[in-house]
C-alpha cells in the first residue's frame, strides 16, 4: 500500500451535482464570485483560496480546505460570507473527490479551443489525471456552463460525444447530397 500524497493549490473547490469541481485561475478572475452563484444554486462549497488536494491510496484525488475556513468564502466586494449561515447547514461540507478542474483565464491570447471539443485538456494532480476544462473568466452565464459542462462531462464518461454525432450528420448529409461518390 503505497503512501498517501498532498499539494495543496490556489483556488475554490465545489461540489456540483455529485461532482468536484477544482476552480482555479489568477487572482481577481472571480473564482468566489462563480462559487457564491453556484452555492446559491443549491451546491456545495468545499474549500475557497486554498485547496488541499490529496492523492488516497486507492488512487482517488480529493480535495478539502483547511478547517479554520470551512464554509467561508471571500467576496471581492462582499468581504467574508458564511455560506452555512446564509444558505443552511448543507451549503458546505467537509471534502469532495476532484473530477474536474474549471480554469478561469482572462487573456485570450493564451487560448486554443477547438469550436467543436472547446477548452479541454487532461491535467495531471499527483500523478491522477483530471479533465481541464478552461473558460473565459468574464463571459456571461458562467455558473450554467459549468452546470451544463459536468452534465456533458457524464455523457462523455459514458462514450457519447456531441461532435462525433455532428460530424457523422454531416458525412452522411455530404455523401447523401453528392451523386459523384
Amino acid at each position: 500500500m503505497t503512501a498517501d500524497l498532498e499539494t495543496s493549490v490556489h483556488g475554490t473547490l465545489l461540489r456540483v451535482a455529485d461532482t468536484g469541481v477544482l476552480i482555479t485561475g489568477p487572482a481577481g478572475s472571480g473564482k468566489s464570485q462563480l462559487a457564491l452563484e453556484l452555492v446559491r444554486a443549491g451546491h456545495c462549497l468545499v474549500a475557497d483560496d486554498l485547496v488541499i488536494l490529496r492523492r488516497h491510496a486507492d488512487g482517488r484525488l480529493r480535495g478539502r480546505g483547511v478547517e479554520t475556513g470551512r464554509g467561508f468564502l471571500l467576496v471581492r466586494g462582499l468581504g467574508v460570507l458564511d455560506v452555512e449561515a446564509l444558505f443552511g447547514t448543507g451549503a458546505a461540507i467537509r471534502e469532495s473527490p476532484v473530477d474536474l478542474q474549471l480554469r478561469l483565464w482572462v487573456d485570450h491570447a493564451d487560448q486554443h479551443d477547438d469550436p467543436l471539443r472547446g477548452c479541454r485538456r487532461s491535467r495531471q494532480w499527483l500523478g491522477v489525471a483530471v479533465e481541464e476544462l478552461a473558460l473565459q473568466a468574464s463571459r456571461p452565464g458562467l455558473a450554467t456552463l459549468v452546470e451544463v459542462a459536468i452534465q456533458e462531462l457524464r455523457l462523455r464518461c459514458r462514450g457519447h460525444r456531441a461532435e462525433q454525432g455532428l460530424s457523422a450528420r454531416l458525412g452522411a448529409r455530404l455523401r447523401r447530397d453528392n451523386p459523384c461518390e
